[in-house]
């Protein structure tokens, strides 16, 4: 898509999925994805949702509350909190 506005018309590879009011599509967002050209006037709404512990972890700094960590299964705290402390040197002396 070179244009502004420009959709995956004809884009070799790409499949159309005809979707009804109502229906939801979830695929992971790094596949390629797009939209056709717009061939009706009805409005088209969407929802994205991502998690990602890592992205709000390190970009935002979000942390899950102790609260949280000790209501989760042992395998739950895992996917909210999958990281481990890293150990650096002090930035000053590198």
């Amino acid at each position: 898509m070179t244009e502004e506005g420009g959709s995956v018309d004809g884009v070799t590879g790409a499949i159309e999925v005809q979707m009804k009011a109502g229906d939801a599509l979830l695929f992971v967002d790094a596949i390629s994805h797009g939209s056709a050209k717009r061939v009706n006037p009805d409005e088209r709404r969407i929802a994205v949702y991502r998690y990602g512990p890592s992205w709000g972890f390190f970009r935002h700094g979000y942390r899950p509350s102790k609260e949280l960590l000790k209501r989760l299964t042992p395998e739950r705290r895992q996917i909210v909190w999958p990281h481990t402390k890293i150990m650096r040197e002090d930035s000053a002396e590198l």
